[in-house]
């Protein structure tokens, strides 16, 4: 998984590269039903989730998503992998034991399972967030039929979360400034101040996209927030394409 896949490059946050000029109804469409077979593939199958972790990372390493990238996301790992160890460690069923420690078998496996699935969710996720911008994903959202409120709902938030994390960045760094050597518990209380002031200022730019959408004689707030970019629809061999992981994953499935 490296930016120096092929021809691909790094242009800001996104990557472009074989996976970037695939239709976005598409990539999502494919990116749910491989999420779906995973989440059906039954605990007692380990070699069936390896085959579609392989197929995660084949995907992402077509896509030049950067190793950091995933592994700084499976941070997120975190509260599953403490839901696992509470698996192995209260259930019932036979017994095992593990460095030491006397664990439940079924437990152990069930843990493992819903760990491995979530890491390989992540995966996946990275690469169509890697290719596709939230612009584009609206834009196949709203090809999909989905709700338009929905559409919109996901624009803002998308938009909301990136003005919010600038505002977060110079937060830190002036609270660092104004600070200076006064340690680090009066950084952290002027931070928490001055996240409160942010979250207001968010909540009041919300309002206000509101009201000038209500002004413009519509309520699309995603349509004023994101635009739709020019994106060739999907044809018959993306869709096929796209259909790849997930039809692998579902004959892994079905074969083993």
């Amino acid at each position: 998984m490296s930016a120096a896949h092929g021809r691909a490059v790094r242009v800001g946050e996104r990557v472009v590269g074989p996976l970037d000029r695939a239709a976005p109804e598409a990539k999502l469409v494919g990116l749910l039903g491989f999420l779906l077979v995973t989440a059906v593939t039954p605990a007692r199958q380990p070699g069936v989730l390896a085959l579609q972790g392989a197929l995660a990372l084949l995907v992402a390493a077509v896509a030049s998503v950067e190793a950091r990238v995933v592994l700084r996301r499976l941070v997120l790992d975190a509260p599953i992998l403490v839901l696992a160890v509470t698996y192995a460690i209260a259930g019932h069923g036979p017994r095992t034991s593990v460095l030491g420690m006397s664990l439940s078998a079924p437990g152990l496996q069930v843990g493992l399972a819903v760990l491995a699935k979530a890491t390989i969710g992540i995966v996946a996720v990275s690469a169509l967030s890697a290719t596709t911008p939230v612009s584009e994903v609206v834009v196949g959202m709203r090809r999909l039929r989905l709700p338009g409120w929905f559409c919109d709902l996901v624009a803002l938030s998308a938009r909301q979360t990136a003005v919010l994390g600038d505002d977060l960045e110079r937060l830190r760094l002036a609270v660092a400034v104004r600070c200076g050597g006064r340690g680090r518990r009066a950084q952290w209380s002027g931070l928490a101040r001055a996240l409160g002031a942010s979250f207001v200022r968010a909540t009041e730019r919300v309002d206000r996209l509101q009201v000038a959408a209500h002004a413009r004689g519509g309520t699309a707030l995603g349509s004023m927030v994101v635009p739709g970019p020019a994106v060739a629809a999907a044809t018959a061999s993306t869709w096929a394409l796209a259909a790849l992981p997930a039809a692998a994953a579902l004959t892994a499935r079905l074969a083993l």
